[in-house]
C-alpha cells in the first residue's frame, strides 16, 4: 500500500463513515418498526468499516488515524 493510495482511500472511507452515523443520529427521535434493525445494521456496518477497512491503513501510515474527527 503506498501513502497516496493511503490517504485517499482513507478520506473517502471515512466520509462513508460520516455519512452512515448522520443516518444514525438522524433517526434518534424516529419511531418506526425497523429502527432497531437499521440501528443494529448500521452499527455493523460502521464498525466493519472501521476495522477492516481504516485500521489496516492506520496500521501502516499511524499519522492518518483521526478517527475521533469522525464525531
Amino acid at each position: 500500500m503506498n501513502r497516496q493510495f493511503a490517504i485517499q482511500s482513507s478520506e473517502a472511507i471515512k466520509r462513508a463513515v460520516k455519512e452512515l452515523h448522520s443516518v444514525v443520529m438522524a433517526m434518534q427521535h424516529l419511531e418506526f418498526s425497523e429502527k432497531a434493525e437499521y440501528e443494529k445494521s448500521l452499527g455493523i456496518l460502521i464498525g466493519q468499516v472501521q476495522v477492516r477497512l481504516l485500521e489496516p491503513i492506520v496500521a501502516h501510515y499511524p499519522e492518518l488515524d483521526d478517527l475521533k474527527n469522525l464525531r
